[in-house]
Formats: structure tokens, C-alpha cells, sequence
């Protein structure tokens, strides 16, 4: 097997050991490094040259990515950027996780497994419940994996496992249906009225709407969503239209929802529309 495509199987990152097995010598190893083909990130690892710089960084601190650092390289969803790393021992200024010596390695980054485990321990539960959503909806591990996971993790952990759906369409409706359950307000999600899907029905009575940040990245969304608004509320029915920030003001947010629903003009609608 020639180096690069060892280098890729091995997830971009590799130990000369783990070359070598792979029927990699030490003198194409050189050669390719002579070429400006791989780059040497510290003795004995070896990586791509599109490597990403915190990939590169975690290798050199003698750690792997984790948590949301990890969930950044994946594709995964994630509230706010931070370096987290697992090391066998603590890394001066970073925020490291040492609760298992030596996880399963992809890459730069622990295994799939790993990552949700530290992501769990660390994130808060609203985004943990994110994270597990879009897992379950891109079908992102298998069913002996979310049983392994389940087995690893501290009963309040394993509760927020116990909630994962792939109903919702985006990290904003899970941390919103996630504030949901904790306040006990009665919710459907993906409800079909008339011609249009709404993200949030409330006691049957109040449409809430969720915007991301692609809310705004596309003029012809903007342009859908502002024709579906305009025909639900002349179709009688109130809509409540949220953004990330205000979602994450629960207070203020679960305030309003309960004035609003004691409003005698909120009243159960019926579906029926064109």
C-alpha cells in the first residue's frame, strides 16, 4: 500500500508503526516528506498535508481531539468552539480529559464512541441532546454502538440518550424541544398544517418557529419562510418566530409562551387548509 493512501485509510494521521503494518517503509516515509507529500508532526507521527491546524495541534500535544473539538473535524454539531483534548496526563492551559489512558483512535481525533462519552460529560444537556438528534437522524452510529454508549455513561447522561429522536431538523429545534420537556409544556414537532410543516406546536394551540443561522443564508428560504408565516396567521392561527439567542434566554422566552398560551384568542385550532 503506498503511503497517502495508508495515510487516508488511517484517517489522515498515523504512527510509523501503523504505517509499517500497512507495508510502508521508512524510506518512502522519507521520500514523501523530502517531496513536501506528508508532514512529520512530531517523532513517529505522520499526516496529509490538509491536515487542520488543530488537528496538527492536538497531535503535537501528545493528545487526541475530543468533545466539541473533536465535533468540529466531524461535521457534528457543537454550541461554541474549545480545544479539548484526551492525554494520559494534563496539558498545561487546555482542557483535557484524562478518564481513559488510551481510547480507540480515528485519525487526530478519539473514536466516535470517545467523543460523544466526553461531549456528554462536558457540554450542557441541551446541546448533548443536539448532538445525539443529529446522530440518530443521519443515522450516524449503529444500534450496538448507542447500546455500548448507554453502557458507558452515568444515569443522567444515559437520559438525555433516552430522549435522542431524528425529528428535528436542526441543533436549534432540539435545544429548543430540550427546554421544552424540562418546563413540561405539551409540544409536537414537525406538525403538517394545510399545505405548510411547522417546527413547533404547542398545546395544539401556538406555532413556534425556529431560525438557525442558515435562516438568513439563502433569499429564497427567507423568502418560503416569510410565505408560510403570512399563511398561518391568515389562516388565524399565532406564530411565534425564534433565533438561537432568544431560544437561549429560556427565562424570558418560557415567560412569554405561557402568557401567550393564556391568551383566550389561543384557542386548539383545527389542521384543515388548502
Amino acid at each position: 500500500m503506498d503511503l497517502n493512501t495508508a495515510l487516508r485509510k488511517l484517517g489522515g494521521v498515523a504512527k510509523l508503526s501503523e504505517l509499517k503494518r500497512r507495508g510502508v517503509t521508512v524510506g518512502q516515509v522519507e521520500a514523501a516528506l523530502a517531496r513536501c507529500e506528508v508532514l512529520r508532526l512530531r517523532k513517529g507521527w505522520y499526516s496529509l498535508t490538509h491536515i487542520s491546524p488543530i488537528a496538527k495541534r492536538a497531535i503535537i500535544d501528545r493528545g487526541l481531539l475530543t468533545c466539541v473539538s473533536a465535533a468540529s473535524e466531524l461535521g457534528w454539531p457543537y454550541q461554541r468552539m474549545e480545544y479539548h483534548l484526551r492525554a494520559p496526563r494534563p496539558v498545561e492551559g487546555v482542557r483535557t480529559s484524562c478518564r481513559r489512558i488510551a481510547p480507540s483512535r480515528a485519525g487526530a481525533n478519539v473514536g466516535p464512541i470517545d467523543v460523544i462519552e466526553d461531549y456528554l460529560h462536558c457540554q450542557p444537556p441541551a446541546w448533548s441532546l443536539a448532538l445525539v438528534d443529529f446522530l440518530t437522524r443521519q443515522q450516524g452510529l449503529s444500534e450496538s454502538q448507542w447500546r455500548e454508549l448507554e453502557s458507558r455513561v452515568p444515569q443522567n447522561q444515559r437520559q438525555i440518550l433516552n430522549l435522542r429522536s431524528g425529528v428535528p431538523e436542526s441543533p436549534l429545534e432540539s435545544v429548543f424541544r430540550y427546554t421544552l420537556i424540562k418546563t413540561r409544556l405539551r409540544h409536537e414537532m414537525q406538525v403538517k398544517i394545510g399545505r405548510y410543516r411547522v417546527d413547533f406546536l404547542i398545546n395544539g394551540k401556538l406555532v413556534v418557529e425556529t431560525h438557525g443561522a442558515e435562516f438568513h443564508a439563502s433569499h429564497h428560504a427567507w423568502e418560503k419562510d416569510r410565505e408560510r408565516v403570512l399563511w398561518l396567521r391568515s389562516q388565524g392561527w399565532d406564530v411565534i418566530e425564534l433565533t438561537f439567542k432568544q431560544v437561549e434566554d429560556w427565562g424570558g422566552l418560557e415567560r412569554l409562551i405561557r402568557n401567550a398560551l393564556k391568551n383566550p384568542r389561543y384557542r386548539t385550532r383545527s389542521f384543515v387548509g388548502p
